[in-house]
């Protein structure tokens, strides 16, 4: 998504309270549901600030 690790770190919060899985921070991803995968991208998604081509 182009996003470095400090901005990842800066938006880790934001990103999983969007998600609403902010109680399953501490969870390995490979015990995530499909669901939880699926929520988890689309916050990501979402907070990724995209600058268009120019």
């Amino acid at each position: 998504m182009g996003m470095g690790k400090k901005e990842m770190e800066d938006k880790f919060e934001e990103i999983f309270e969007f998600a609403e899985l902010s109680r399953f921070r501490n969870m390995k991803l490979k015990n995530f549901s499909s669901g939880m995968y699926a929520r988890l991208a689309f916050a990501t998604a979402v907070a990724t600030d995209i600058e268009p081509n120019q």
